[in-house]
């Protein structure tokens, strides 16, 4: 069976929580069970764990996604990832993970761009996240999650910092930089030093094309700044699952 992979990676204190999807294409009646193992460059198990398929939050009606996650120290890793359904179709699919070590108090995450509004979740049991398979973003709206640790923090254990997001044309013959489409600046207050962060940006006016979202994070009280990007396309047709390996 085809089915897609996707791994992101969230510094927390002395180690990176990893979060790994899994999606299928299936109805909400399909019955679909998916299962990882992370396996470190000596060869030793590190994780493994099974879960049940659960509609996906963005397409409900045709596709599924299970969720699976460990905390890992750095190093290099195999994830080796497996989809079961019924009358016996399957998939497995192998991804390289490479987890660094903090190079800087400050860090940033992965910049994960969301399926849609409806791919990002906050409740009782935490933030639920569900990644772009295919990197498109054709609504008005892109939604994207990032992580920060390590703020600097005052007296009474308040940190402050801002962000700006910009999005940038690719012209894949023309490398050089390119001025922002779109640009903002949001500046706010958080409790400790590590932050959860949902942006969304109107992205109404952007026409078809590729393009890179890139945020940039400061430090209101050290001044330290973390960058990452992200790249997504506008008005090109979905891409179908697929076992893919990174």
């Amino acid at each position: 069976m085809a089915f897609d992979g996707d791994v992101s990676r969230f510094p927390v204190g002395g180690h990176v929580h990893v979060l790994g999807h899994l999606f299928a294409d299936g109805a909400p009646t399909d019955s679909i069970s998916g299962a990882w193992a992370v396996v470190a460059e000596d060869g030793h198990l590190v994780s493994r764990d099974v879960h049940a398929f659960s509609p996906s939050a963005c397409d409900p009606a045709s596709r599924q996604v299970a969720d699976f996650a460990a905390d890992l120290s750095p190093g290099d890793y195999r994830l080796d990832l497996s989809a079961r359904a019924s009358q016996g179709r399957h998939g497995i699919a192998h991804l390289r993970l490479h987890v660094d070590a903090p190079a800087a108090r400050f860090v940033m995450s992965d910049l994960v761009l969301l399926c849609g509004e409806s791919g990002a979740y906050v409740g009782p049991e935490g933030v639920r996240l569900e990644p772009s398979t295919d990197s498109s973003v054709n609504g008005p709206t892109l939604t994207a999650y990032y992580e920060v640790d390590g703020l600097a923090l005052d007296d009474q254990g308040t940190s402050r910092f801002a962000y700006t997001y910009s999005i940038h044309s690719v012209r894949h013959d023309q490398p050089q930089k390119r001025s922002a489409l779109v640009e903002a600046t949001r500046e706010d207050e958080n409790v400790g030093p590590h932050r959860r962060q949902f942006v969304s940006v109107p992205i109404r006016e952007i026409g078809p094309g590729d393009y890179e979202l890139r945020i940039e994070v400061r430090d209101l009280k050290s001044g330290a700044t973390v960058t990452n990007a992200v790249a997504f396309s506008r008005g090109k047709a979905p891409k179908p699952l697929h076992a893919k390996g990174l």
